[in-house]
This record gives C-alpha cells, structure tokens and sequence, in this order.
C-alpha cells in the first residue's frame, strides 16, 4: 500500500492487531487514552456477596476484574447465566469457569433490547465500570427489569495534544472519545472507525465527520473497517 496511510489508535493495539496493521502498508500512532484502575474499597466483597445469578457485562475490562475477585470469595459462586457483547468481551467471560453465556450483541441497546425480548429473569446484576453509558439501563429498567449496578473499576481519562498528521483515527470506548477531544481536533477530513454504536454515538456528540462502525466489537474487527474503508477508496483512484 503506497503511500503509507497513517492511522491514530486511541488504544494501544495487542500485537498480533498492530503487525497485521503493518504488514498492510499502514503506520500507526497509539497511544492510552484511558487507563482503568480496579475499584478495591472495603465494599466491594459486600458489594460481590450481593450479585444476582443473572450478569450483564459489556467491557472485558469488567470481566477480569469480576474473575480476580471471584477468586477472593469464600462462599462457592454459583454457575452465572451471562448477557455480554460480542468481540473482546465475550472472549473475555468464555474463559471464566462457572459461567453460562445465554446472549450476546454487538452493542449495548441491542443486548438489553434481547434480554427484554427474552426476559428470561427480571433481575440481573450489570458488572461495570463507573463511567458507562446510559443506553442499557435506561432501557432494561424501561422495562420493568430490576438492575443492580455492580462497578468493578474507574476509568482515567488521559488526554494528549497528538502533533503528527493522521488520516483516519480509532476509538474503542466512549471514554477515550471523551479523553481525545479534551485536547485534540480533529480534521474535517479525517474519518472514525469505532468498536461498535454506542462508541460512535459518543464520537457523534463532539463531531460530524465520518463514522464507520467495526461489523464486531473487537480491535482486530475495527483494524479490518480501516483497511476496507481506504481499500475502497484507492479502487476508486485507479
């Protein structure tokens, strides 16, 4: 791919993602926008003994942090009954022991929109961090469904004055959206590509340029809508 495309990654890429990325041409920029830190309070064990059967989780951050404190529990867990996105996080709860994965979507109006279509249980515990979005709850409780809000970990937003000229840039969260446009612009030209909808929803309130959506929430996914989108565009140049 000539010239090299350079790509801003609001997110530090697993390596694998990052070669990929390489071997096609592109030059990556990346940089942790957010950093999350467990929340390890004298409530949490009270807060853990008080989870319902039935879980929620949309970030696989949550979901570590749900497994290494599993671990501290005396009393048995029992076998959870999981709602959870698709990509990063649902990779993230296959490898929790005890666990039941019931449902799954690609972002987090569509999974609370199944667990209403479903309803298999009217009460569930939402493991999360303390800077989530609204969408799931706001539609879940709608509905009649009892959310217990169980947050694991607190996210730190770390803004950055990026210098170098970029011609596409990543987002995968809403709070690194967040943190990059506490002390960045960004071009008008310069096209988004994030995880999946409540990301871009969150890109859409501080800016009208481009949006593309990954087709699932992972990085190897939102590294794949990159290629296809400027692919697309050099077919169109010859």
């Amino acid at each position: 791919m000539t010239p090299s495309i350079v790509i801003l990654s609001t997110k530090k890429l697993k390596s694998s993602v990052a070669k990929r990325a390489a071997d096609r041409g592109y030059d990556l920029i990346q940089y942790d926008f957010i950093k999350t830190v467990p929340l390890d309070d004298e409530d949490m064990s009270s807060r853990m003994a008080a989870i319902d059967e039935w879980l929620i989780f949309t970030s696989r951050q949550a979901v570590k942090i749900f497994a290494t404190q599993l671990k501290s529990m005396e009393a048995p867990a029992p076998v959870y009954k999981i709602y959870c996105l698709q990509g990063e996080t649902m990779k993230a709860v296959k490898k929790l022991t005890k666990s039941e994965i019931c449902g799954t979507a690609k972002d987090a109006a569509a999974l609370a929109n199944l667990i209403v279509s479903e309803r298999r249980s009217n009460a569930f515990s939402f493991i999360c961090g303390k800077l989530r979005r609204d969408d799931l709850m706001q539609i879940l409780t709608g509905h009649g469904i009892v959310v217990t809000e169980i947050q694991v970990y607190d996210t730190v937003l770390r803004g950055k004055r990026i210098e170098d000229q970029y011609q596409g840039i990543a987002f995968f969260s809403p709070s690194a959206v967040e943190s990059y446009f506490q002390t960045n612009i960004l071009a008008q030209d310069v096209p988004a590509f994030c995880i999946g909808k409540t990301t871009a929803a969150a890109f859409r309130e501080h800016s009208h340029n481009k949006v593309v959506i990954a087709d699932e929430p992972s990085q190897e996914m939102v590294m794949e809508a990159v290629h296809d989108y400027f692919l697309a565009i050099q077919k169109k140049q010859v």
